[in-house]
């Protein structure tokens, strides 16, 4: 009888993409409520089901910015980090740069140029500093922080926090209900 090979360092991007991708296509998971997500020794995290509010932020913004910088914005966006894990943004805008080096991928090889996290009950700030960090690390030129509750939105790049995006993108009535 062998021993239990123990992970002995964080998984790097490779491993990473073949153990979510594998979650992918497992039937156990498929139908599991909310969103599966990665630490970097590749364990799995499950967050809950965010509210309906949520959502619609997502959607709006996904589509408040393909309409301003065409590209496309995807929900629910998975991206392999070496070192932070997969993590899966509320939405993701790629230019076509991006998309023609990595429109073909199931989970992301490098973070689109703009990581958006709409904030939920289910969220810890370190959580979402640490995502923040990891995006930029992966390539992101910005994250933005959505706050729903508080209508604002935050915007960090590489330097830390700046006063608004580089991208000229129109978020009036983003938080109307």
């Amino acid at each position: 009888m062998g021993s239990i090979d123990l992970i002995r360092q964080p998984l790097d991007r490779a491993a990473l993409t073949a153990r979510y991708e594998a979650l992918l296509g497992d039937r156990q998971y498929r139908n599991l409520p909310g969103r599966l997500e990665l630490n970097a020794w590749g364990q799995i995290i499950v967050t809950p089901p965010a509210d309906f509010w949520h959502y619609r932020i997502a959607a709006r913004l996904g589509r408040l910015l393909t309409a301003a910088l065409g590209g496309e914005s995807v929900q629910e966006g998975a991206v392999a980090i070496a070192g932070a894990g997969t993590l899966v943004a509320d939405v993701v805008w790629c230019s076509p740069v991006f998309l023609a080096a990595h429109g073909g991928e199931r989970v992301l090889q490098g973070a689109p140029e703009i990581c958006v996290e709409v904030l939920s009950e289910s969220n810890c700030a370190r959580e979402i500093e640490d995502k923040r960090s990891a995006y930029l690390s992966a390539g992101a030129q910005e994250v933005w922080i959505v706050d729903p509750q508080g209508e604002t939105i935050a915007v960090y790049g590489d330097e830390g926090p700046r006063a608004e995006s580089a991208y000229k993108v129109d978020v009036h009535g983003l938080f109307a209900r």
